[in-house]
């Protein structure tokens, strides 16, 4: 049962983070469309907001995938040293 919910989670989080940096990017592509378009409901807190959001994200996703790259690279290691 927990090599279940451990697996589970294994799977869920870096999709869950994935999912969150492509809804911030799109929120923030959206933001800077209506500036662009000098769109009435332009908001420059809205897009500020998504702005930091993005950037959050996106060191999450990037240290997740340094994560992955690094037991990648240990695993390679340790198979070459057997």
């Amino acid at each position: 049962m927990s090599y279940m919910i451990a697996s589970i989670l294994f799977y869920l989080i870096p999709v869950l983070i994935l999912v969150t940096f492509v809804v911030s990017l799109t929120l923030f592509l959206v933001e800077n469309g209506k500036k662009k378009r000098e769109d009435p409901a332009y908001q420059p807190q809205k897009q500020k907001t998504a702005k930091v959001l993005m950037i959050a994200s996106g060191v999450v996703l990037g240290v997740m995938f340094l994560v992955v790259i690094g037991f990648i690279l240990l695993l390679m290691t340790a198979v070459a040293f057997m």
